[in-house]
């Protein structure tokens, strides 16, 4: 197959089908199929017209439009009532609330034991703020590196390794024997 084909082919594949990394959109996933296919093809016309493409995504799973469309719609609404939520409280006010936002990753990645949640507050303020949005959108928020790649235009990797670099500044911050919570504009 030449190249100009093989181009033909993907581009077709991408407006038929919609592929699912599930590594990606479930940080947490562990199950033997890697990706999922979205399309409106049956599975076995989808494997005849894009059989050289789909060897790329074995195994994966394969999803009809009308199996996809909850999974989104329910996607869709848990980040409306989300945004709605966070656009009416103002985060960090009471321990419970953090706690109930906070994805349960960010506390292993970061403490050993029992959370201390003005530390974390002040860790976090210390970021940068493009390091601040990333990571209260995919701890708090709960979006995907991939959604979060999508909303500000960039590869998904930068997202990734940006989050990854915010945690270990988090961690330097509240591993220092000096680090004071309070000493931060935030409490003046």
């Amino acid at each position: 197959m030449t190249t100009k084909n093989r181009f033909e082919l993907e581009q077709a594949f991408k407006a038929e089908c919609k592929v699912i990394d599930f590594k990606l959109e479930y940080s947490n996933f562990i199950g033997t199929e890697k990706y999922g296919i979205v399309s409106s093809l049956g599975e076995k016309e989808l494997r005849e017209k894009y059989n050289l493409l789909l060897c790329e995504y074995e195994p994966f799973v394969y999803m009809t439009v009308e199996q996809y469309e909850p999974i989104l719609e329910f996607r869709n609404n848990n980040r409306k009532h989300s945004r709605r939520y966070a656009a009416h409280v103002v985060p960090f006010t009471y321990e419970d609330d953090i706690s109930e936002r906070c994805n349960p990753a960010l506390i292993i990645n970061l403490f050993d034991g029992k959370p201390n949640w003005t530390k974390l507050y002040a860790a976090i303020t210390r970021l940068a703020p493009k390091q601040k949005a990333r990571i209260e959108l995919h701890f708090f928020d709960g979006l995907t590196f991939v959604e979060i790649a999508k909303q500000e235009n960039v590869s998904v990797q930068a997202v990734q390794q940006s989050v990854e670099r915010s945690l270990a500044t988090m961690k330097k911050f509240l591993e220092a024997e000096n680090f004071d919570p309070y000493d931060d504009p935030i409490w003046d």
